[in-house]
């Protein structure tokens, strides 16, 4: 949970978008297109850590069920890749209840029904070489800005869900919570009875009884 905060905390695509926007506007020299270019390089450098997180077990979290996998690497080739699977792990936590313990990443940066390449990490990759080497580009530029809305949208849908099952497991702890401090004030005053005075009355009901 601390770590999915992080796509609250560190609105990447947001600062990628905020710089493209930038670098379009057709006023930076070939050296301000660079520096640009840098900046985003380490911004993926910092969306690629978030998506190969790991849980306390050292379990990767965005892989789906392959949690033995990093999520998003680099191929041979030099092209991103996803390892993952679209299978969500699930854990039961009550009876008949159970919520999904990993998310996958395909249909977030590894879209094939996209209109584009579907790869927004390849695709970024491409824009990053573009504005690296070039004082023109534009027209990567304008073609990347609507691939990054679209990957955001898709982004915040999974972010949506994911903080849906915290709320539900939220819920549920108070539940068991509550039931924990009944239980344990029950188990006090069980405690506490004094049983000399307690067994009168017993022991008058089964006299009566026996009479």
């Amino acid at each position: 949970q601390g770590f999915r905060g992080s796509w609250f905390d560190r609105p990447v695509l947001s600062e990628i978008r905020s710089l493209a926007v930038s670098a379009n506007n057709g006023s930076y020299s070939t050296a301000d297109l660079a520096d640009i270019a840098d900046q985003m390089s380490t911004l993926m450098d910092t969306l690629l850590s978030f998506c190969n997180a790991t849980d306390s077990d050292g379990s990767y979290m965005f892989s789906g069920s392959q949690t033995d996998s990093e999520a998003v690497v680099v191929d041979s080739n030099g092209d991103y890749v996803y390892q993952g699977d679209d299978y969500q792990l699930e854990v039961s936590v009550a009876d008949g209840v159970t919520v999904a313990a990993t998310d996958t990443l395909g249909d977030i940066f590894f879209d094939s029904s996209s209109s584009t390449s579907g790869n927004f990490f390849n695709d970024m990759s491409d824009l990053i070489s573009s504005l690296s080497t070039t004082d023109d580009a534009s027209s990567v530029l304008a073609s990347m800005e609507d691939i990054i809305d679209s990957t955001a949208d898709n982004l915040n849908s999974a972010i949506s869900s994911i903080g849906s099952r915290t709320n539900e497991l939220d819920a549920l702890n108070d539940a068991h919570s509550e039931t924990l401090l009944y239980s344990q004030t029950l188990s006090s005053e069980i405690g506490d009875a004094d049983y000399s005075t307690a067994a009168v009355p017993a022991e008058t009901i089964m006299t009566n009884i026996e009479a």
